[in-house]
């Protein structure tokens, strides 16, 4: 990996790296292969780079706020062992119920850095909304249809709440592709609703004869 950045990691060297304007990885310097990348947002996600028919792909191995050092790198050492016995099959990615993720690796992330004001408003629309619609489902199993169902059936009681929680649920899906969870996020391009424009009063006045 010439020209490649890399780095002895440790799990606080890690916490050290912090975004830029664009995505970056760097690159373990004890085992080959395995790097940590870093979005934009802040979202940190352990990688590795693995020979399929030749070729490197990268493989997300998950946050780096659910698993240490120790235990990627010998995930990612079995892998490599794995692989390089032929047809050995690819472990299965192991995806979170979405209010598990919500109540652990985004909580730490995101959540537990609002202000108590935005807290408050936050657990209302999780506790009221994404919750009972979507924490029962695995991450990746949440579609575009069903968010969009769910959307419309709350905006016609409160639009403007629902323009707030579809919000929310994109950045918890944003949060989720960081973390190698899903590859797309199903909420976005979902229309919000729109702003009803002021209605304009005039006050007619009768000129006295």
């Amino acid at each position: 990996m010439a020209g490649k950045h890399r780095m002895r990691f440790t799990d606080v060297s890690i916490t050290r790296l912090h975004p830029r304007e664009r995505e970056y990885a760097v690159w373990d310097t004890r085992v080959a292969g395995l790097g940590v990348r870093v979005r934009p947002s802040g979202g940190r996600s352990y990688v590795m780079l693995e020979k399929v028919g030749g070729r490197s792909k990268r493989v997300a191995l998950g946050s780096v706020s659910t698993k240490s050092i120790a235990e990627v790198r010998r995930e990612c050492l079995a892998r490599q062992a794995g692989s390089g016995r032929g047809n050995a099959p690819e472990p299965a990615r192991i995806v979170p119920l979405f209010r598990d993720f919500v109540a652990s690796a985004w909580k730490e992330a995101h959540f537990e850095r609002y202000k108590p004001s935005t807290q408050k408003g936050v657990r209302s629309l999780l506790g009221n909304q994404l919750l009972p619609a979507f924490g029962s489902k695995p991450i990746d199993r949440i579609s575009r249809a069903r968010i969009e169902h769910w959307f419309d059936a709350f905006s016609r009681t409160a639009p403007g709440n629902a323009n707030r929680a579809l919000n929310l649920l994109r950045q918890i899906m944003t949060f989720a592709i960081a973390c190698g969870h899903i590859d797309t996020n199903p909420a976005q391009g979902i229309q919000r609703n729109q702003r009803r424009a002021p209605v304009l009063r005039i006050a007619w006045r009768t000129a006295s004869l």
